[in-house]
């Protein structure tokens, strides 16, 4: 094999392996940080579903725009603590991931002036409470934090379709925690990564070949 093949086969390689982690970094979601919602600077609303996100339980989806804080992406975030009282709400996204393995992000705040019992907010995954695998933490349970925090984990969901899901659990009283920037990539597959590795691996051998 001559080095241009070999070449050829190496920038093949990495270059196949570069768009796939291009695609992968692409969020899976729609509607992730709320914005095709055209709401008012200085308004809120409730919905029962938004562009991605649908209520699963309880009076619908609050958007707000620069009430009760200001967005941590773009202008609007949402809070599932929802009027009218008893507010408590869930809202659930579908989506399609050519991997079982995912990166899940989101922004959390609580309530500013409020105690930490009313901003409680659990994650789902696929039916399942996967909530304490974030990290910083607890995901926001009984958080007084009223800065936005990047929390984050590696999960395991399956190849197909699957279903990310956000509760209010805290005090149902309409003030509660807030979400904005939602994302899901999938994690690359490792063939990419065996690709590269087999590309830069004969690239190797021939160098050899030539030396010797």
């Amino acid at each position: 094999m001559n080095m241009k093949s070999v070449s050829r086969i190496a920038s093949s390689a990495a270059l196949m392996l570069a768009v796939s982690a291009g695609t992968q970094a692409a969020s899976l979601l729609v509607n992730g940080s709320f914005e095709s919602t055209t709401q008012g600077s200085g308004s809120w609303a409730v919905y029962n579903s938004v562009s991605g996100w649908t209520t699963t339980f309880g009076p619908g989806i609050e958007i707000r725009n620069n009430v009760a804080g200001t967005a941590q992406d773009g202008n609007n975030f949402v809070e599932l603590d929802s009027h009218p009282s008893p507010g408590n709400s869930w809202m659930a996204q579908t989506f399609n991931s050519p991997g079982a393995t995912l990166d899940v992000s989101y922004w959390y705040a609580a309530r500013s002036d409020t105690g930490p019992t009313t901003n409680g907010i659990e994650v789902w995954l696929n039916g399942l409470n996967v909530g304490g695998m974030f990290s910083p933490g607890d995901t926001g349970l009984g958080s007084n934090n009223t800065a936005w925090t990047l929390y984050t984990a590696t999960l395991l969901g399956v190849a197909g379709s699957n279903t990310l899901e956000f509760r209010a659990v805290g005090t149902a009283e309409t003030l509660g925690g807030s979400l904005d920037n939602v994302t899901v990539e999938a994690v690359p597959l490792p063939g990419s990564l065996g690709l590269l590795g087999a590309g830069l691996a004969a690239l190797g051998f021939a160098r050899r070949r030539r030396a010797s």
